[in-house]
Order: C-alpha cells, then structure tokens, then sequence
C-alpha cells in the first residue's frame, strides 16, 4: 500500500507544467506551447498524430481509477517521451491511445 507521503512525493517529482508531447514531431500548425500538460486530466495527442486523417486523439484519465492516476500518467508520459528500454522502438502516437485504452479497461 503507498502512503499518503509516496504519494505526495511522486506527484511533486513532475513539474505540472511539463509538455506532454515534448519532444514528438508535430503538426506543421501545432505550437508546442498549447499542447496537453502533464497535470491536465485529458492529453490531447492530436497535434502529433501526423496522418493527414483528422482523427482525434486523447488519454482521459479521469476514466482510471483516481488511486492509479498517479502511477498511470508517468507510464503514458515515458510512453509518449520514447522512453524505452534499451533495444525497443518507441511507440507511434495511436499506439500509445491503443495501450491507454487496454490499460484503463485492465485496471478497472
């Protein structure tokens, strides 16, 4: 069981206004600086789905269970970084909804 102080301590190693999609290649009209941050409850990963497809594209964390938001947002903000384990590509971003969305149905 995590602590009340785990807790807090993880929620204070992110700064809230970190860029979630830091570091992605954008939509020529997408400005980083208007793009999802991470204490946000809904990432809008649009501006970096970059098909010419006008497909919207989200992780909605209010539909995690609130005592695994904590442990879910820096998953998906490695996830979204290309902060992978030696050897392993990083995830295109519709790959990163589909993991959201079998995460969030798994943790339910």
């Amino acid at each position: 069981m995590t602590s009340a102080f785990e807790t807090a301590a993880r929620r204070a190693a992110m700064p809230g206004d970190t860029l979630v999609l830091a570091g992605r290649p954008l939509r020529d009209h997408a400005v980083l600086e208007e793009t999802s941050r991470y204490t946000e409850d809904v990432w809008v990963l649009t501006p970096a789905w970059l098909r010419a497809d006008q497909k919207t594209l989200r992780l909605d964390f209010t539909l995690v269970p609130p005592a695994l938001v904590d442990v879910a947002k820096p998953l998906f903000l490695a996830l979204l970084a290309h902060d992978t384990p030696p050897g392993e590509l990083p995830l295109a971003i519709d790959s990163v909804r589909t993991y959201f969305g079998c995460v969030r149905r798994f943790l339910w």
